[in-house]
C-alpha cells in the first residue's frame, strides 16, 4: 500500500472516530415529551373552548348630550360613538334601570345623569324601541364612565368555565374579586353561571377571548317576563301600528333649528340656514320651503309639549 492510500484510510478512521461520540450523544439529547404527539392521536379541545353564541345583551357607547326632565321622568338623548351613527339614541330612565358609577362601581341615582358624561348603556337584543330617528328605549344598565379613571364594563352570561356565550371574555377570579348581586350580598362563582352579570375589569389580554381579573362581578335581578305580560305582548302585536311622536322642541333644539311659536295660529315655524318649516297644531299639512306636505299624523299639543310625527327628522338632517 502506497504511503497516499495509507495517509487516506488513516482519515478516514480519524474523522470516524471523532464523529461516532457526538452521534451517540445528539441521540442521547434526543427525549420524548409532551410536545412530540403523533399525528393519530385525538386532539382534545381546551375546556373553554365552546360554541359560540350571540350575546343576548347591546351595548352602547356615546356621551350624553341633553338630559330632559319632566314630571319626574327623566330621558337622555346620548350621541354614539360611531361617526356614521347621525341620530343617538334616547334611552328613558325608569325606576327598573340600574345606573352605575364606574370608577367606584356602586349603584347611583339618576340625578348624577350630566351633559357631557359618557356611559356604556346596556339592553336585551328583544328590547322595544321606536322606529323614530334617534330610536327611542328603556335600557336595563347604565355605567357612568369616569373622566381619567380607565376601565371597561361587560353585560352578558357566561358558563362553568367563566367564558361568556359569545367568547368575547374570560374571567380569571381573583381573592380580591367581588362576587354580589345587586344588593349587594355575597354570592357564589356557581351562582353566576348561565345568569346575566355586570362584569367590572381592567386590562385584558389580546388573546380570544380575552383574559382578565375582573375587580367586580355584579349577579343581575332580571324580572322574567310571565305568562300574563306574553298574553299583553301578543294582544298589542294585533293592534294596528302607531305613528311614532317625538317632541318637537327638544328635538328641534338639539338639531340646531330657532323656533317661533304663534300662539294665536298654533302653529310653529322653524328656521336652520336657508330651510323653513310650518307647521300647525292639529293640522296634518305642513310646508317646507315653499313645498306643501303631510304627515300620516297631525301634530298634538299635550302638557304644553309640542309632539310631532318623527318622519319629521328625515328632512331635518
Amino acid at each position: 500500500m502506497s504511503k497516499s492510500i495509507r495517509r487516506k484510510v488513516l482519515a478516514l478512521m480519524v474523522v470516524g472516530a471523532m464523529a461516532m461520540p457526538m452521534v451517540s450523544f445528539a441521540e442521547d439529547r434526543i427525549q420524548p415529551g409532551p410536545d412530540i404527539v403523533p399525528i393519530s392521536k385525538e386532539i382534545v379541545e381546551d375546556d373553554y373552548i365552546n360554541e359560540v353564541e350571540e350575546n343576548n345583551y347591546i351595548r352602547f357607547t356615546g356621551t350624553i348630550s341633553k338630559v330632559n326632565e319632566r314630571d319626574g321622568n327623566i330621558s337622555i338623548w346620548v350621541d354614539s360613538d360611531i361617526e356614521e351613527d347621525e341620530y343617538g339614541v334616547v334611552f328613558h330612565i325608569s325606576d327598573k334601570v340600574s345606573l352605575w358609577d364606574r370608577e367606584s362601581e356602586e349603584l347611583v341615582g339618576a340625578d348624577k345623569l350630566e351633559e357631557g358624561m359618557r356611559i356604556d348603556a346596556f339592553y336585551p337584543t328583544n328590547t322595544p324601541m321606536t322606529m323614530s330617528l334617534p330610536p327611542q328605549l328603556t335600557p336595563e344598565i347604565i355605567v357612568i364612565q369616569g373622566e381619567e379613571y380607565v376601565g371597561s364594563s361587560y353585560v352578558g352570561e357566561f358558563n362553568d368555565n367563566l367564558v361568556s356565550t359569545d367568547n368575547y371574555l374570560k374571567l380569571k377570579i381573583a381573592e380580591d374579586t367581588l362576587l354580589v348581586n345587586e344588593e349587594g350580598q355575597a354570592v357564589e362563582v356557581e351562582d353566576i353561571y348561565g345568569k346575566p352579570v355586570l362584569v367590572f375589569y381592567g386590562a385584558a389580554t389580546k388573546s380570544i377571548p380575552a383574559q382578565t381579573v375582573p375587580s367586580k362581578v355584579v349577579l343581575l335581578d332580571i324580572e322574567e317576563e310571565t305568562e300574563d305580560a306574553e298574553v299583553i305582548s301578543e294582544t298589542d302585536q294585533e293592534e294596528p301600528e302607531k305613528v311614532s311622536m317625538i317632541a318637537l322642541r327638544d328635538t328641534a333644539e338639539e338639531l340646531g333649528y330657532e323656533i317661533e311659536w304663534n300662539g294665536q295660529e298654533r302653529s310653529i315655524t322653524l328656521t336652520k340656514q336657508n330651510q323653513t318649516i310650518g307647521i300647525k297644531i292639529g293640522d296634518a299639512n305642513y310646508s317646507l320651503n315653499k313645498s306643501l306636505r303631510k304627515f300620516g299624523q297631525a301634530p298634538e299639543l299635550k302638557d304644553g309639549v309640542t309632539y310631532i310625527e318623527s318622519t319629521i327628522l328625515d328632512i331635518m338632517k
